[in-house]
């Protein structure tokens, strides 16, 4: 399968994204990845998944980051960091099945299949990092559209064999 293929959106996901997820979610695709790290980017926002104990000697897990400019021309924007174990980014990109173990209430409001409340909330492939949201603009969490190359880039990076 090409890489374009992998990274396509399909039109019916265009067409129907949850009410808490923002459409720019749908341009983001896979940057980069090494062995340690993804970078997931869009027109305007980026997330970076990094392999904790990169950053921070003796830390299990993975922090994501991710930033958004939502003023230009001024870089006016929002930024956060969430920190998640191996089992969290595996349900959140949709690797497993896991309902995740907080946010029973967020589950029920927003009609996730997984979520851990404070990290991500997820239904199919829209994913929200920290949470659920308004879908407008001036939201402070990140929309990602879960392609078929960000999926197998996750799964790589936590030594998933396909």
């Amino acid at each position: 399968m090409s890489a374009t293929a992998l990274n396509a959106v399909p039109e019916s996901a265009k067409m129907c994204c949850p009410p808490w997820f923002h459409k720019k979610g749908l341009e983001m695709r896979l940057f980069s990845r090494s062995k340690s790290q993804v970078v997931i980017s869009g027109s305007e926002a980026r997330t970076t998944i990094t392999k904790a104990d990169t950053l921070h000697e003796r830390t299990v897990g993975w922090f994501i980051d991710w930033e958004m400019v939502q003023q230009y021309p001024y870089g006016i924007g929002v930024s956060g960091r969430r920190h998640f174990s191996d089992e969290e980014l595996a349900a959140a990109f949709g690797l497993s099945d896991s309902e995740g173990k907080s946010g029973q209430s967020l589950r029920h409001k927003y009609l996730l299949q997984s979520v851990e409340e404070g990290k991500y909330g997820r239904t199919g492939n829209y994913l929200n990092i920290p949470s659920p949201g308004t879908g407008c603009n001036g939201d402070p969490n990140i929309s990602v559209y879960i392609t078929e190359e960000i999926r197998k880039a996750i799964a790589a990076i936590l030594g998933f064999r396909e």
